[in-house]
C-alpha cells in the first residue's frame, strides 16, 4: 500500500464564483483567507484559487478588471500574513474552453492579474 504527503491544492473555488442563478448558493462557500487557514491546518505549502470564468453557464466570477485587481491585492496581503506558516497563497482561474478552436473565456488583462489558468469543458 502506498502512501502520500499531499503539500498543495490547486483548485479550490471561493464565495468569488457566483451562481447566475442564486444570489444566495455560489459554488464555493469560504473566503479567499478562508481557505487558506483550511490549508494551512491541513499543513498545505500552497494554495490555487481558482474560481470558475465568467462564461461558465451556472458558476462564474465577476469578470471586470477592478475585480481582478482587488482579488490579486488581497491574495498579495494573505501571502505577507502567511509567509510565517509557510503557505503560498496563488491565483489561478478555471477557464471554460468555449469553442471548438480551444478559445477560453479569459480576458487579456486578466492574465495581468493571475498565476496561472486551468482549462477544461
Amino acid at each position: 500500500m502506498y502512501s502520500y504527503k499531499f503539500f498543495a491544492v490547486y483548485h479550490t473555488h471561493t464565495i468569488n464564483s457566483v451562481n447566475n442563478f442564486s444570489i444566495t448558493d455560489n459554488h464555493g462557500y469560504g473566503t479567499i483567507e478562508e481557505n487558506a487557514l483550511v490549508a494551512d491546518f491541513r499543513g498545505f505549502t500552497e494554495i490555487g484559487i481558482t474560481d470558475h470564468g465568467y462564461k461558465h453557464f451556472m458558476f462564474g466570477i465577476n469578470p471586470k478588471e477592478d475585480h481582478f485587481k482587488q482579488i490579486r491585492e488581497e491574495i498579495d496581503i494573505l501571502n505577507d500574513k502567511f509567509k510565517n506558516r509557510n503557505l503560498k497563497i496563488l491565483f489561478g482561474l478555471e477557464c471554460n474552453i468555449i469553442s471548438y478552436d480551444g478559445e477560453i473565456d479569459i480576458k487579456d488583462y486578466m492574465l495581468d492579474y493571475v498565476d496561472y489558468v486551468n482549462a477544461g469543458i
